[in-house]
């Protein structure tokens, strides 16, 4: 057992270090996710009337005195009767059976008595009186003269009448004989129910009819006489007999009684009454009587209870959602976990859509056929969301959407199912976002859907014709202004929050700008790997499911540091090799400056920060090879004591955090090899390739990218494919005119070796 408390223990300890690890790691925002939820319990509550009626103070009616205003119900409150429901408790617990337990000591010393008479009483005929003074010894005050002298009349059949009482009275003792002051007068109804402690089944319940008491045995007698199981003329000597010895043995059992009756009382369901909407609860003017004064405290009473009930809900219910959606946002499911600039939009459009939602409540005064979260965009926010971070939160948030919907007094199911299944739409159709377009047939494919998905509730609610194309038109407009409200917001959402969207790659991708088109010109070789890098990477990316834009967006931007040096890099340099009139120490620094150069050339530009995030992993933290080892050779030239440190000639970097980040260094690493190659062949090419990839891996460059060995497999596919292609032999084509003059060279020496021949 103590071992099972220390365990227990033991994860109670992990679980709470769990916990305060997960808040300490972006505590920021995990309060605002927190407020977030705060902010929506807040805005249910205060926005909306818990009592389904306009307030009143109890106060201002008085019994007898004349009603102040009109109570008017807007719609059904239903309500406890406590009166009634305490009558019906109380009928329960006297329907409840009293519990009598059987003492089977009582039993057997009475059948010893018994066995006294019938194994002592001679079977010759005796003087009665001296008969009557002998059994006295041992059965003192069992019977008076009188009844010894009745049994002794009967002569030689008194022996068999014995014997007979004998089996009656063992028959009655074993069903229970009960005391008649001890039943009370709901006997009559409810019957009793025996409790056997030893043998028997637990419990018998007894019918009054078939209760045996002490004054009621006669008349079991007469009737087993009636039924011809006794000789009638043995009723009088039977009487005496079971008058004589005949016992209580039941006693009452108040612990199990008590018991029962409180189950009896527990099991009662309250009695509610209902006042339906419409109903005048009272008219001004009129005198308030005992009856309305009843009603008015009903509705206090139900009004302050559902008040508090809504508020202590809705917290609970938004702490729930508080922890899945903390839960959801460090799941695999959102690996990696979504920016604070991302939660920040997602709370704000949270809290921007319940505030209008709750104001919409507020302002419909009456029920309509439409679900009122038919008139708010919800597929707008799941597409902006879906675009500008994952599906999966996109998907998330439609799902948080849908259930704060319950907290919505007039809440139906239809509400929370157009909610829940117009924002998946939303999501899954602008789920590819590569193709041109992919607004406009995603607004088409969420206005066609938001209309059948009305139209079909509108069946299940049984409208009429009317109605229903009523839904039909409302679905296609809410479908038509969420697509609209999206295309029109998202420029601004992506400005604000500098996401990587579609559109945004797309735009900074463009090799018509100015920084690409200076990249040509100044440093062309950098311009032309940077394409290339490009190439490779997009390639591998769409192979394996990775954000192909995102990733080249990143190649080609990888080296924009070089443009500030470019003439050190080897791809710009033509004759000079600046880097042989340096140290290889300088060199390497010269090198490793272009990683934060480009960082910071990136954030002039504005560019979204997972391309800066590329462009900063790109090369991990990885050892520039080549003048490491010009160092070494430096320092045994100079024969140095001082060690080369390895650090020095590494980037500062971090290794790839995500899989795009990786395909780029992958990409970046193996281009600029292969150029080194000479006369490849796919076999060659194969090799080469894998031998840099796993040697990013042995480096441990890919530890943190999530690449799985069969991604980078496909990987090396992909780039074998690309670079066979660029690098396969071409077919020399022969010089035309030389050609033309072998073939007649050839012709004129086959003439004269053909007159040669004749001639001889």
């Amino acid at each position: 057992m103590k071992k099972i408390s220390s365990r227990f223990l033991t994860q109670i300890r992990s679980s709470l270090k769990f916990l305060h690890d997960y808040w300490m790691k972006d505590r920021t925002k995990n309060l605002l996710v927190f407020f977030a939820f705060l902010g929506a319990t807040l805005i249910f509550f205060f926005s909306q009337e818990p009592s389904g009626f306009r307030r009143f103070s109890l106060s201002d009616f008085k019994l007898g005195r004349p009603a102040p205003e009109d109570v008017i119900l807007d719609r059904d409150i239903v309500y406890t009767d406590e009166e009634a429901t305490s009558i019906k408790r109380e009928a329960e617990t006297q329907l409840a059976s009293a519990v009598f337990e059987f003492q089977s000591q009582i039993s057997r010393r009475t059948l010893e008595q018994y066995y006294l008479l019938s194994n002592n009483f001679p079977s010759s005929n005796l003087n009665p009186r001296a008969l009557f003074l002998r059994f006295q010894t041992f059965l003192p005050g069992k019977f008076t003269l009188d009844q010894w002298e009745i049994l002794s009349g009967y002569g030689g059949e008194i022996i068999e009448i014995i014997k007979a009482g004998e089996n009656l009275l063992t028959g009655f003792l074993s069903e229970g004989v009960f005391e008649s002051g001890a039943l009370g007068p709901d006997t009559e109804i409810t019957g009793v129910d025996l409790r056997y402690p030893e043998g028997k089944p637990e419990f018998r319940h007894l019918e009054a009819p078939d209760i045996l008491t002490l004054d009621n045995y006669p008349q079991k007698i007469q009737e087993m006489i009636e039924r011809g199981s006794l000789a009638p003329d043995w009723l009088i000597p039977l009487n005496v007999l079971m008058g004589a010895f005949l016992t209580v043995n039941v006693t009452f059992d108040r612990e199990n009684t008590e018991k029962y009756r409180q189950a009896a009382r527990d099991k009662v369901q309250p009695v509610t009454r209902i006042m339906v909407a419409g109903e005048r609860i009272i008219q001004e003017g009129s005198i308030i009587n005992a009856e309305d004064l009843k009603k008015l405290k009903i509705l206090g009473n139900y009004n302050l209870t559902t008040g508090n009930s809504a508020f202590v809900g809705s917290l609970l219910f938004f702490v729930l959602l508080f922890f899945t959606t903390l839960i959801f946002f460090s799941s695999p499911l959102t690996s990696p976990s979504p920016e604070r600039s991302q939660v920040v939009l997602i709370i704000a459009l949270f809290l921007i859509y319940y505030t209008v939602y709750m104001l919409l409540v507020r302002l419909s005064g009456t029920a309509s056929v439409f679900p009122l979260s038919a008139f708010l965009p919800v597929a707008a926010i799941t597409m902006i969301l879906t675009i500008l971070t994952k599906p999966q939160i996109g998907l998330f948030t439609g799902i948080l959407f849908a259930l704060g919907h319950f907290f919505q007094i007039r809440m139906e199911p239809y509400a929370f199912l157009f909610v829940l299944f117009s924002g998946f739409i939303g999501t899954i159709a602008v789920v590819d976002t590569r193709k041109k377009g992919y607004l406009i047939r995603a607004t088409v494919i969420v206005a066609l859907f938001n209309a059948a998905l009305l139209l079909t509730l509108a069946f299940l609610r049984g409208l009429t014709f009317t109605q229903s194309l009523g839904m039909f038109a409302l679905g296609l407009g809410n479908g038509l202004a969420s697509g609209v409200l999206a295309t029109g917001f998202l420029p601004f959402i992506e400005h604000i929050f500098n996401t990587a969207t579609p559109n945004r790659l797309m735009e900074i991708s463009d090799l018509n700008n100015s920084l690409f088109r200076r990249m040509l010109l100044q440093a062309p070789g950098t311009y032309s790997h940077s394409l290339a890098v490009a190439n490779l990477a997009e390639a591998a990316a769409l192979a394996i499911g990775a954000d192909a834009l995102l990733v080249r967006a990143g190649a080609l931007y990888h080296d924009i540091g070089k443009l500030e040096q470019p003439e050190y890099f080897v791809e710009n340099q033509t004759a000079v090799n600046k880097h042989d009139y340096l140290k290889a120490s300088l060199s390497a620094s010269i090198i490793k400056s272009h990683l934060k150069l480009g960082i910071e050339k990136c954030r002039e530009l504005g560019l979204p920060q997972k391309v800066i995030d590329i462009v900063a992993q790109h090369h991990g933290s990885g050892l520039i090879s080549y003048f490491y080892i010009q160092a070494l050779k430096e320092q045994e030239k100079k024969s140095q004591s001082k060690k080369v440190n390895p650090e020095d000639f590494s980037y500062s970097g971090v290794p790839p955090q995500t899989r795009e980040a990786a395909i780029v260094m992958l990409a970046d690493s193996i281009e600029a090899a292969t150029r080194t190659l000479e006369k490849p062949s796919i076999a060659k090419l194969e090799k080469f390739i894998w031998d840099i990839i796993m040697g990013k891996v042995n480096a441990e460059q890919m530890k943190n990218c999530d690449l799985t060995f069969r991604d980078l497999e496909v990987i090396k596919d992909n780039f074998v494919r690309i670079l066979a292609g660029q690098y396969h032999s071409r077919i020399e084509y022969p010089d035309l005119k030389k050609t033309l003059t072998d073939l007649e060279n050839k012709k004129e020496e086959a003439a004269k070796a053909g007159k040669s021949a004749g001639k001889e």
